[in-house]
């Protein structure tokens, strides 16, 4: 009789064309974390796109004259050759499900989260917490948090709808000295699986990793010699038709002053990312700026 619990050790590389151009140590990094759909739980892994991110102070500060042009040089090819592999980061991964759900894996560590709604109203405020991955419903009105440990799930959450078209998700804002996992040029992982699956593990997996897309990200910020701290801060939304104009997605919940160690000072200046998502009618869109300041917690979840 043929065993049907025999199993195999199967080996997989990333490739990126950013980062280092060495392998990744790393073989608990969240670049991997969409495929334990596939392979722990044998659902379909799905469209994902890689979210690095410019950490490279330098290269991410402007003028108040170019600001009108920021979008311009920050979307060039010229200037995204000219960042230094050590400077960029992993921000997430986008996984979009056979399901229709976008998942978001955040690639920060933190121990220490601050969650508010409607801006400044503290809904939780929990230590030692780490958050595996956020979840959007098909309908974009409702999503949630799961949790690392026990992968438990906060309560339903609501997103916010700026016009017919266009939907907050969630905003989130990140002390500059948190730390951002390195992005590698070679990714290798192993896992084991059943031999009498593994032939459909394989292909959604390769399947998977044909479409993938990387984008590189950078938070812009006003030079002010005044003020040399600051944070990060991105806001997520989702257009729901792609081929339909909407409003201009913008920062709509900077953190509030009472979550502020130092204030923000001086203008902001934000860009954004359009991210596609193959077999998705519309598209994820991510706004990013870095803010003169200082949290006073080392991250703060902001939704509606």
């Amino acid at each position: 009789m043929k065993d049907t619990n025999e199993v195999r050790l199967q080996f997989v590389n990333i490739g990126f064309k950013y980062g280092l151009a060495t392998s990744n140590p790393n073989n608990k990094s969240v670049i991997f974390k969409p495929y334990d759909r596939i392979i722990e739980r044998g659902k379909e892994t799905g469209y994902i796109s890689y979210l690095f991110l410019n950490t490279h102070t330098e290269s991410s500060t402007f003028s108040e004259n170019e600001v009108d042009n920021v979008d311009n040089i920050l979307h060039s090819e010229e200037f995204l050759s000219k960042i230094s592999a050590e400077y960029i980061k992993t921000l997430g991964c986008i996984c979009y499900t056979k399901g229709k759900q976008i998942l978001f894996y955040p690639a920060y560590t933190s121990n220490f989260f601050k969650i508010f709604i409607d801006r400044n109203k503290p809904l939780k405020h929990e230590k030692n917490i780490s958050i595996d991955h956020y979840t959007l419903e098909p309908s974009f009105e409702n999503w949630h948090i799961t949790y690392s440990k026990g992968h438990y799930r906060s309560k339903l959450l609501k997103t916010r709808r700026i016009d017919d078209n266009l939907i907050n998700w969630f905003g989130i804002s990140i002390n500059s000295n948190v730390k951002f996992e390195q992005v590698f040029q070679n990714n290798a992982f192993a896992y084991t699986i059943q031999v009498s699956d593994a032939e459909r593990r394989i292909q959604d997996i390769a399947a998977s990793l044909e479409y993938k897309k990387e984008y590189l990200i950078t938070a812009p910020i006003i030079n002010d010699s005044s003020n040399k701290d600051s944070f990060y801060h991105f806001e997520f939304y989702v257009q729901v038709d792609s081929s339909i104009s909407s409003k201009k997605p913008g920062i709509i919940a900077l953190p509030d002053q009472e979550n502020l160690q130092i204030p923000i000072s001086g203008k902001i200046m934000y860009t954004d990312y359009e991210i596609d998502i193959p077999n998705c009618k519309g598209k994820l869109i991510i706004v990013a700026t870095k803010v003169a300041g200082i949290l006073k917690d080392e991250a703060l979840i902001r939704f509606s």
